[in-house]
């Protein structure tokens, strides 16, 4: 059987950070942080908690944008800590994970052809959602000594564009 023609907006993508440290982890039988993976139970109390909400029907996959209660206690959590007030029917979204969610704020708040600024170093997967989208960015690092703010926006004047 001939192999599917793979798309060539995936191309970008590379395999997880997460995934290869898991792998070089369990090669090197360090203590994966990463993933929520604990070679150990959770508390008792949570395990009780966890068959409590099955047995009264909790089991179910929220709305993808996350249950009112959850989205509420955050808003109430946010005022108190950060004294951010957000709405949480409209301002507050819950994602799977980061990857979901910086997938949803560039397809939110940008359009094809638009540019944004990467910060370098920065997250694997804001090259590949930002190209899937036809979303240039412009590169800035500023681990390296020569990058300050005013090269930078140097950088950004000549309009330079990676990855197209």
């Amino acid at each position: 059987m001939k192999n599917p023609e793979i798309a060539v907006r995936t191309e970008p993508f590379q395999e997880s950070v997460i995934r290869e440290m898991t792998r070089l982890g369990n090669e090197t039988k360090a203590v994966n942080l990463s993933q929520g993976l604990p070679d150990f139970n959770p508390p008792t109390e949570i395990l009780e908690a966890a068959i409590t909400a099955i047995k009264k029907g909790e089991n179910q996959y929220t709305f993808p944008f996350g249950s009112f209660l959850f989205r509420e206690a955050l808003a109430d959590k946010y005022a108190q800590y950060n004294h951010i007030h957000a709405d949480p029917e409209k301002e507050i979204t819950i994602t799977c994970g980061v990857s979901k969610a910086i997938m949803d704020a560039v397809m939110g708040l940008t359009d094809p052809g638009d540019e944004v600024i990467i910060l370098e170093p920065w997250y694997e997967n804001y090259t590949p959602t930002g190209k899937d989208k036809g979303i240039y960015k412009v590169r800035i690092n500023f681990a390296k000594k020569e990058s300050t703010l005013k090269e930078a926006a140097k950088r950004l004047r000549k309009l330079q564009r990676f990855e197209k």
